[in-house]
């Protein structure tokens, strides 16, 4: 049986779970990363929008928002989010949308841009963020940077065996290559995302690219 490893929990109702399940593929799916809140307060500037990198970050920024910490004056933002995993978090905690990117950095803040030119966006973000979009557009909008959490990468103690690895972000790359510095010529490495794919080149390795940073990419 071939066995596929994924740096990421998935929901039973995945289109790659299901996809793995229908041809015997056996899935282990486990970050290997480490999230944690950060104290942050809202800016007493005003924003017009609110950008969201990553599902964890709509997670750590919405909680104490909605404990008090300035939940009137962040549900009068438009909501924008890089890609379709991100937008499906906030859909599902009831926020309307008004862009979503396709999660490929470049070609989202050419997008957005168009949306929200010289508009101040607040971008919650990990403590570890790369800042893609927000440096894409550093001369075509106000951005204001707002850490919410950190991440760190957790290695697994020991090897994990498998036909097919996906790597969804650079963090999670490091930790696989800490434990997995050889991969074997009949192990595939896919990597979500553009910036994933060029952690795992800086690691020696060529990756194959999910044509979209989705399950179903």
């Amino acid at each position: 049986m071939a066995r596929l490893f994924i740096s990421r929990g998935l929901t039973p109702d995945s289109p790659l779970l299901q996809w793995a399940l229908r041809r015997g593929v056996e899935v282990m799916d486990q970050s290997l990363l480490r999230f944690s809140p950060l104290p942050f307060r809202l800016p007493q500037v005003g924003f017009d929008w609110i950008f969201f990198y990553s599902p964890r970050a709509v997670e750590f920024f919405w909680t104490p928002i909605a404990i008090g910490q300035g939940k009137e004056r962040a549900s009068k933002a438009k909501l924008a989010a890089i890609g379709t995993g991100t937008a499906q978090t906030l859909a599902s905690l009831g926020y309307k949308l008004s862009f979503v990117g396709n999660g490929h950095p470049a070609q989202t803040a050419e997008a957005f841009a168009k949306v929200a030119p010289g508009q101040t966006i607040l971008f919650p973000r990990a403590q570890q963020s790369r800042r893609s979009v927000e440096y894409l557009l550093a001369d075509r909008i106000q951005a204001i940077d707002l850490v919410v959490y950190q991440n760190e990468a957790i290695p697994p103690i020991h090897p994990i065996a498998a036909d097919v690895i996906i790597l969804t972000s650079p963090l999670n790359t490091a930790a696989w290559f800490t434990t997995h510095p050889v991969v074997n010529e009949d192990q595939h490495i896919v990597a979500i995302g553009p910036s994933t794919a060029a952690a795992i080149r800086n690691c020696g390795v060529e990756p194959i690219v999910a044509q979209a940073p989705t399950d179903e990419g």
